[in-house]
């Protein structure tokens, strides 16, 4: 959660302002109360809340990128998604797989979570094999991970010579950009004087068609609001 209640932000201002003479400390404690510039506030249940302004605009970008995606589904798919799952067999021990490669093929947003080992990214190859075979042309799609080892343990499941992806096989060895981190994705807005991403708030992200974001539970808000600067897909 990126908000903080104020009796929490002036314990931990207090423990770090704890040798600072008391007129100086109670200076910066109100300088903090009346300071609308760095922090966004709320109240709930009277109690005070803030957090830092970039913060908030980051997560207001992310919550409108997926409830654009989520609302952009049109009915029909919606239906033709439900039709399909009825069809599939309920006893089948691959039924997960199968129901997650269906809702990303039929729905603009998707997330799939499961253990170690569940099918996740065999999943995610098939998905990237049907949209190479079945549809023409191929989609502008990116595939980013969290660390180079991701983008290449991916990379080596879909190049495997026992894997049966053979359309994104090929059409990797042509585009291997498609499947790569995200640090190197950015890399050319890589600052290394402060070691961050400088991506302006005016930036035109390229549009592309299809994102795939793989172990985003280790990517943070900055990160992720980073990509999204740069990117803006319909899918």
């Amino acid at each position: 959660d990126i908000w903080v209640d104020e009796i929490k932000i002036k314990y931990k201002l207090i423990e770090k302002l704890i040798l600072l003479d008391n007129d100086v400390k109670d200076g910066f404690l109100d300088s903090f109360n009346n300071n609308q510039n760095f922090f966004e506030e709320k109240t709930e249940k009277n109690i005070k809340y803030y957090c830092l302004k970039e913060l908030y605009a980051r997560e207001n970008l992310l919550y409108k990128t997926v409830d654009d995606l989520i609302t952009t589904t049109s009915d029909e798919r919606k239906e033709d998604l439900k039709e399909k799952i009825a069809t599939i067999d309920h006893e089948n021990e691959y039924y997960e797989s199968h129901l997650a490669l269906l809702k990303m093929q039929k729905l603009d947003f998707v997330f799939i979570s499961g253990v170690a080992g569940s099918g996740k990214s065999y999943t995610l190859c098939e998905y990237l094999n049907d949209i190479c075979r079945d549809i023409n042309p191929i989609p502008n799609f990116l595939v980013v991970t969290p660390t180079g080892k991701a983008a290449h343990v991916l990379k080596n499941e879909i190049q495997s010579s026992n894997s049966n992806f053979e359309c994104i096989k090929t059409y990797l060895n042509l585009n291997q950009n498609k499947i790569t981190y995200i640090h190197n994705y950015l890399r050319s807005y890589y600052n290394p004087k402060t070691s961050f991403f400088d991506i302006p708030d005016n930036n035109i992200p390229e549009e592309i068609d299809i994102l795939v974001i793989d172990e985003i539970s280790m990517v943070d808000l900055i990160l992720l609001t980073n990509l999204l600067k740069v990117v803006k897909p319909e899918k």
